[in-house]
């Protein structure tokens, strides 16, 4: 896990706060790190909710998923995007749809080479690494595929039964 370095909020995402106002992130960037876009202005009061999940996570106080919601356009997925590239956090961004299931997030299994391996998903990657998972539009997935998320949600493991568990 790489060092963490704590940032000034104020100066970090340009928004009023004291300087003693600090949230964690790390050195430098990753190669899953998004960039930064100098122009993206942030909404102090979005921001707050998305630092103080952070800082839970961080301090291990919890593994919740955060939810953000609002009409499609609004700024939701490129507030997440925008804090991850300048806290240098790995970020994994997933469009969802309707038939998007659990599955897909979890892996597959794949011929490689003449064996049969385990291809990680984009959630069983994220877990690994240790990235942020953005399901971007994620109301549009079956509410029953999303049942599957919450052991994960809950902070317990993740069990592959097609990895050997």
């Amino acid at each position: 896990m790489p060092t963490v370095v704590e940032f000034q909020v104020n100066s970090t995402f340009n928004i009023v706060a004291p300087d003693s106002v600090r949230v964690s992130g790390y050195p430098v960037p990753g190669p899953l790190t998004p960039g930064v876009d100098p122009d993206y202005r942030f909404r102090s009061s979005l921001l707050s909710d998305v630092l103080v999940w952070q800082r839970g996570l961080l301090a291990g106080e919890h593994h919740d998923g955060l939810w953000l919601t609002g009409p499609m356009g609004s700024g939701k997925s490129s507030l997440i995007r925008q804090v991850a590239a300048r806290l240098n956090l790995p970020l994994i961004e997933v469009n969802a749809k309707t038939r998007l299931e659990v599955a897909d997030l979890v892996g597959y299994r794949t011929a490689l080479g003449g064996d049969v391996l385990f291809q990680d998903g984009p959630l069983t990657r994220a877990l690994r690494e240790g990235a942020w998972l953005l399901l971007d539009e994620v109301d549009l997935m079956e509410p029953g595929e999303l049942v599957g998320l919450n052991t994960v949600l809950d902070g317990g493991p993740l069990v592959i039964p097609d990895n050997g568990g």
